[in-house]
């Protein structure tokens, strides 16, 4: 992480010295160096803290293409800024105020020595931040801080030899998946139960269905003894329940195990005899931290699921060293088969998403 950061502000020192550069004040707002780059891109730099109480040892930085801004926090973290935000770089005019220095930054930061955690997780405290969530066997802790003392707070820890990976903790969404019978070819189904000499339908194997919630009153979801097949429910989702309000983990569990009562058996899931455990990850509108959904694969494998699908994703593709892909590794190692959507960005190369980079 350090080698990136040096690379981008040697980058930016390398323009500065090649391109028009002016600095600029606005009103009360932070001194910034603007540089106009040859194709209309613009770089603006911070050159002075400008508010007392900023703790960021390194100033922040803007980066504008074409109608798109970004703020730059250092180590390799950057955000886009919503229109909102914007709108204030425009003009070749960059305003750095204070509600922009203070912009709330969801990251996720990985132990490289989970003896760290605790001292870790106070020095976020220190600089600002309010610790979100925590996991009992994953070295990593979600974590808010405001985006000008991102920087000052991992050099800090640097700086201590107190070691960690920090990344943002990017919103992942819904895919639907496609009907059983690509799943299940009925023509191939039937050859496997020949063979093993008997039927497969699920039973005795608990799926568990990181999503938005699964309809608990959904006829589908009971036994034929009347029993619910939800055996394990909890929601991970801020002041949300349990129930899906949005319909995409409702249909993503009658796939994997409806009974197909409510269509009078025409269309049933691919393992009806199963159990199913609604671990709510995704909100009413089908979005979800990634923080959210790691919380979900420690439930789900503490609570001995067999099976995990993650019909989610981001278009975010890594090198499968995320923290969401080391979490579904985390959980594979671990017995568990999770099975994750490979996203809705194809067919191009490099379209794949997190978690499905994962090992």
């Amino acid at each position: 992480m350090l080698k990136v950061k040096i690379s981008l502000l040697f980058t930016l020192f390398l323009l500065m010295s090649i391109f028009l550069t002016f600095p600029l004040v606005v009103g009360e707002h932070a001194f910034v160096n603007v540089s106009t780059l040859g194709d209309g891109q613009v770089i603006a730099q911070s050159i002075n803290d400008g508010l007392s109480g900023c703790k960021s040892s390194t100033p922040l930085s803007i980066f504008v293409a074409g109608n798109k801004s970004f703020l730059h926090l250092g180590y390799g973290l950057q955000v886009e800024l919503d229109a909102r935000y914007g709108r204030r770089v425009a003009n070749g005019t960059v305003y750095l105020d204070q509600e922009l220095r203070a912009l709330p930054i969801p990251l996720i930061i990985h132990f490289e020595d989970p003896s760290h955690k605790r001292e870790i997780l106070n020095r976020a405290t220190e600089y600002g931040g309010i610790i979100n969530m925590t996991y009992t066997k994953l070295p990593f802790a979600s974590v808010t801080l405001p985006a000008e003392n991102v920087s000052a707070f991992i050099a800090n820890c640097e700086s201590e030899g107190v070691s960690l990976t920090p990344f943002l903790n990017v919103k992942v969404r819904a895919f639907l998946n496609e009907s059983v019978p690509l799943i299940k070819p009925p023509a191939k189904w039937i050859q496997l139960e020949q063979a093993i000499g008997r039927k497969v339908n699920g039973t005795g194997i608990r799926i568990a269905i990181l999503d938005t919630g699964i309809n608990s009153s959904h006829p589908d979801f009971y036994f034929p003894n009347g029993t619910s097949k939800i055996t394990f429910s909890i929601s991970v989702v801020p002041e949300e329940d349990e129930q899906d309000y949005f319909g995409h983990g409702t249909h993503v569990a009658g796939i994997a195990a409806g009974t197909g009562k409510a269509s009078n058996y025409k269309f049933v899931g691919v393992a009806p005899g199963a159990e199913l455990y609604n671990i709510k990850v995704l909100d009413e509108n089908g979005w979800g931290y990634e923080s959210w959904i790691i919380a979900g694969i420690e439930y789900a494998v503490n609570h001995s699921a067999h099976i995990i699908n993650l019909s989610l994703g981001s278009s975010e593709n890594t090198d499968g060293k995320d923290p969401l892909s080391l979490a579904v590794d985390w959980a594979v190692d671990q017995g568990v088969t999770v099975v994750v959507a490979a996203g809705n960005d194809g067919p191009g190369l490099f379209t794949v998403g997190t978690p499905a980079c994962s090992r």
